[in-house]
């Protein structure tokens, strides 16, 4: 049986976390990687020449693929408040990654930081939709790896949401 690293908290309100160390000091130090790549792209007011690259694309989506002017007026109305809403998120990660509980605003900042770093990564690995995640990690890169745990966690997260949601519906 697997263990479950998060459970929602017998009063109903959050979660609790069970994770060890390591895994705890990966989801403090992530963040800080992709944090000075979102300044780099989110600050800026004017879209590159060619758009933003594949892994920042992920986490600024065109509004307009075929108009570059229209593109361009929507990245500079809503690029820096997505950047924003994106660095408090990995923030919050990187802050609670200690936690034994955590509140539901603080689940759902953490699913917005998870997200994130699993579309950056996955774009940089160039995972598609057909990557079998229940194949052996033997043999996997170091960032597959990584991605993978990512992805567990958010499974994993999603689930006890959804157990909240469900309860809360049928009442």
């Amino acid at each position: 049986m697997i263990r479950r690293r998060i459970s929602r908290a017998k009063n109903g309100d959050g979660c609790v976390l069970r994770l060890p160390s390591p895994e705890r000091e990966l989801l403090r130090t992530l963040p800080e990687e992709l944090a000075p790549i979102l300044a780099a792209f989110g600050s800026g007011n004017t879209e590159p020449p060619g758009g933003l690259p594949g892994s920042m694309r992920r986490l600024f989506p065109p509004a307009y693929s075929k108009d570059d002017e229209a593109q361009r007026h929507y990245a500079d109305l809503t690029r820096a408040e997505l950047a924003d809403h994106h660095r408090q998120s990995l923030e919050l990660l990187a802050s609670t990654a200690s936690a034994t509980a955590l509140n539901a605003d603080e689940m759902q900042g953490w699913l917005t930081a998870l997200n994130d770093l699993r579309l950056v990564l996955g774009t940089v690995l160039g995972v598609t939709e057909e990557e079998d995640i229940d194949q052996p990690i033997r043999g996997l890169s170091q960032q597959m790896i990584v991605y993978r745990y990512l992805s567990s966690l958010q499974a994993e997260l999603l689930e006890v949401l959804d157990r909240k949601s469900t309860r809360l519906n049928s009442s």
